[in-house]
């Protein structure tokens, strides 16, 4: 699956407008420790994850690896809730195949930021086709 939420870590609140402030985006999503919107940075620096919803048992079963594929200036997910969903993936089993994340020297967040960059395109065909 391809994703870039978190769900075990987030809440939607439909009483809170996003920055887009779209009829096909009715909320925000919230990390469910911080309670912060997950676009404000530091959002998923929760030290503990007692807010968690539970993750689902896998006995006896090979878990597939994942690659995560963000860029640092994301103001739509801040990179500290991918840093999260990370830590959860792992912690449950998962196989960490590595992170493609971008960087621009400017520093600077942008909701431009969130939106699929070419440059993740032959990493995430080279992780696909390493799975076959």
């Amino acid at each position: 699956p391809v994703s870039c939420g978190d769900p075990y870590g987030t809440h939607l609140d439909l009483g809170t407008k996003g920055i887009l402030n779209r009829k096909n985006a009715p909320g925000v999503f919230r990390d469910n420790e911080s309670k912060h919107d997950i676009s404000v940075a530091g959002a998923g620096q929760s030290l503990n994850l007692q807010n968690e919803s539970p993750w689902p048992q896998h006995p006896d079963s090979t878990l597939p690896p994942f690659k995560q594929f963000h860029h640092q200036g994301d103001a739509g997910v801040d990179l500290s809730c991918m840093a999260k969903a990370r830590r959860q993936l792992t912690a449950h089993g998962y196989p960490d195949a590595g992170a493609v994340v971008v960087t621009d020297e400017d520093g600077r967040r942008s909701l431009l930021e969130h939106f699929w960059r070419g440059n993740y395109n032959q990493p995430m065909l080279d992780f696909f086709d390493s799975q076959l």
